[in-house]
């Protein structure tokens, strides 16, 4: 599935305004870093790639939450751009809204996308080392391991409570 790591709806402003033939698809211009190479590429067609916000899961599976919460934040920026555009007075949800386009175009950016897909790689190791030294079964129990883990912070915090006022009931003393 190929997603936009510069959205479409975004990608249609930046369209050559030339008048076009019949049936010809509106296009941007892709230059390359050096200027010498030039292609016109329709904008449902540029800076996609392919599963960019899937999220992988065993046996193919692939979670699509990343990208429809774009597809929203796009949505919404759609019906904003005309008073952005016009210069209209914008409503404080449409800042706001306008804020989460803006923050995500910055978070989808290759470099950024790249930086998080790292990050949560090496979370992801720090999760199975802990379960391999712990004995949990991988990716599994979640429920389980909440409640075992609360328990055990539990007992830790009674335990220093304990040793640090005398007390068992597990509350901080009156003084």
């Amino acid at each position: 599935m190929d997603q936009h790591t510069i959205p479409n709806c975004y990608l249609k402003a930046w369209c050559d305004p030339a008048p076009l033939p019949e049936k010809h698809t509106p296009f941007i211009w892709l230059i390359s870093k050096d200027g010498r190479q030039k292609r016109r590429r329709a904008p449902e067609n540029a800076f996609t790639e392919s599963h960019r916000y899937s999220i992988r899961r065993d046996a193919g599976h692939r979670i699509l939450t990343v990208e429809q919460t774009l597809g929203a934040t796009e949505d919404v920026f759609v019906r904003i751009r005309p008073k952005v555009e016009a210069r209209d007075t914008l409503t404080s949800r449409e800042k706001l809204d306008l804020c989460a386009f803006a923050t995500a175009m910055f978070a989808r950016s290759k470099s950024q996308g790249d930086h998080f897909a790292e990050f949560f790689r090496s979370l992801h190791k720090q999760v199975e080392n802990l379960e391999r030294k712990r004995g949990a079964p991988p990716g599994g129990g979640t429920k389980a391991a909440v409640s075992q883990g609360e328990g055990r912070v539990g007992s830790q915090r009674q335990g220093e409570e304990r040793h640090q006022t005398g007390r068992t009931s597990g509350r901080p003393s009156n003084g």
